[in-house]
């Protein structure tokens, strides 16, 4: 995402290596070798790390208001092996994501 989309305000909206094919439709990666500095790759290698700990810290975050919720859940797996959707969504009920009451499982009913 950064090397090839930009997508942080340091590094700017900048392509570092070009698109390639994916290797799950059969095409290996090929090594390349970079058109970037050393330091470009440093500041890649920590706009990478920003981005990663950033979602950890939302995602713990989440996890964290919403415990209750992930206890009752693991009971409930520990109970009965399998939930449906309809168990999901009575579970999450009261959801709490980025501070508001959400529960996007009900939008899928």
């Amino acid at each position: 995402m950064v090397v090839r989309l930009g997508m942080t305000t340091e590094l700017g909206q900048v392509a570092y290596e070009p698109e390639t094919g994916s290797f799950l439709v059969g095409q290996t990666p090929m090594w390349r070798p970079r058109s970037y500095g050393d330091g470009t790759a440093e500041a890649i290698d920590h706009a990478v790390k920003d981005l990663i700990d950033e979602a950890f810290r939302k995602v713990r975050g989440t996890l964290e208001r919403n415990r209750s919720i992930l206890n009752a859940t693991a009971r409930e797996l520990l109970a009965r092996e399998t939930l449906g959707l309809e168990d999901l969504v009575k579970l999450a009920a009261g959801l709490e994501r980025d501070g508001a009451m959400k529960s996007n499982l009900a939008a899928v009913q």
